[in-house]
């Protein structure tokens, strides 16, 4: 027996049974006459047993009809119930929310998310792990994770693009009283640069990459600071220690204001991205996507 088609059948036939007729129930329902018979047609085909005596002008359920109309009226206000309970479940859901994001963009952005976030799931609990190096998501179960790359590698967790910012390579205007003004990046060796830590041991030296000529070229950085904190290497370099990197996120007051200024603001800039991921799962549990929704809805804007 066909299990999906005797549930759209019945279906039909309830709705033409609380009706007590063909017309009216077509009335209710948006589906012509003719289909809701042949639908209960089929049914009771399928079912081997008569549900209905109709005429012209009456229809009466047969004993074994009234009885299926009892059964199949309870499945329906279960259904119902089921609905509204996954609706309310939105507003009313709890348990716990766990995050991993790197340790600057998670202090710059998400306390603000996740106050939105309690305010409007006020029994969800949150745990979010800051960490610069990148949490395995699956084994330390977690359910987003926030990364920021110029491609993703290619894993089994799903993702999307929450934003996409520039890196800018800039310095104080009084570091350059003492040192010459560099007009290409081939010139970054004779400075002391500020960059993050770098993690690709295949690499003696950071380096720093540019487009050039829709080529990406990378500049080994040889007089270099390392830190593992966007925060620190902002006051180094509003310090005029040398010279950094840092997201346009990050400086767009500084720039503004022009405490800081831009290096080399003619050449084509590399694309970077924040992305979201989660879990690859069939059906996405409520709490992540709430929290992805707000998350796009807020950094959107950003």
């Amino acid at each position: 027996m066909n299990h999906n088609l005797l549930m759209y059948y019945a279906v039909s036939f309830l709705a033409v049974a609380k009706a007590e007729s063909f017309s009216k129930a077509a009335k209710n329902t948006g589906i012509s006459k003719a289909q809701l018979s042949r639908h209960v047609s089929n049914l009771e085909k399928l079912l081997g047993i008569q549900l209905m005596n109709r005429t012209t002008r009456t229809l009466v359920l047969t004993e074994e009809g009234k009885q299926f109309y009892s059964d199949w009226e309870k499945i329906e206000e279960n259904s119902i119930e089921t609905i509204s309970h996954l609706q309310q479940d939105f507003t009313h859901m709890q348990g716990t929310l766990k995050i991993t994001a790197p340790i600057d963009f998670g202090i710059q952005f998400l306390p603000a998310i996740i106050q939105e976030f309690s305010k409007q799931y006020p029994k969800m609990n949150v745990i979010l792990s800051l960490s610069n190096i990148n949490e395995n998501i699956i084994e330390q179960n977690f359910d987003i994770a926030i990364r920021i790359a110029n491609q993703l590698p290619s894993s089994n967790l799903r993702s999307r693009t929450i934003f996409k910012f520039h890196r800018m390579i800039c310095a104080t205007p009084h570091y350059f009283k003492n040192q010459k003004k560099p007009h290409h990046p081939e010139e970054l060796y004779k400075h002391y640069c500020i960059t993050s830590v770098n993690y690709n041991k295949s690499n003696l030296y950071p380096q720093w990459s540019f487009l050039m000529n829709h080529k990406i070229k990378h500049y080994k950085l040889e007089r270099f600071i390392e830190v593992d904190s966007l925060y620190a290497q902002r006051e180094l370099i509003k310090s005029g220690v040398g010279i950094g990197r840092l997201p346009d996120y990050f400086i767009k007051e500084e720039l503004k204001k022009g405490t800081l200024i831009e290096l080399f603001p003619k050449l084509e800039k590399l694309i970077s991205y924040v992305y979201v991921l989660y879990p690859d799962t069939i059906s996405l549990p409520k709490r992540i996507r709430a929290f992805i929704d707000l998350l796009l809805q807020k950094l959107n804007k950003a």
